[in-house]
């Protein structure tokens, strides 16, 4: 592939990232119980177009404290509820902190 098609592919990409953003954000206006979701999706974006670590996790926090919120409102049981808290931000810090160092 050349120089100047691999610059055409990547502008386009970051080009759709933006579009993807700008929809989850929007999206975040409409409550209709996906909003952990649209964060979720946030933060991969932020990582994806190379945002610094502190949005990326900002976007995450909001998934893991509507988490903590659900999870407090339903049937699942504590024990569950930190070993899945644990687990999840253990692999999202290390995700995060891995593909910052590269």
């Amino acid at each position: 592939m050349s120089a100047e098609t691999r610059l055409l592919w990547t502008k386009r990409r970051e080009e759709m990232l933006l579009q993807a953003e700008q929809c989850f954000k929007s999206a975040l206006d409409k409550e209709d119980g996906d909003s952990w979701l649209h964060y979720y999706m946030l933060g991969k974006i932020a990582e994806k177009l190379n945002k610094p670590l502190g949005v990326c996790l900002e976007q995450f926090q909001q998934v893991y404290l509507l988490y903590r919120f659900y999870t407090k409102t339903s049937t699942i049981t504590l024990m569950l509820c930190k070993h899945l808290d644990n687990v999840f931000t253990f692999w999202k810090l290390k995700d995060i902190s891995a593909s910052q160092l590269i």
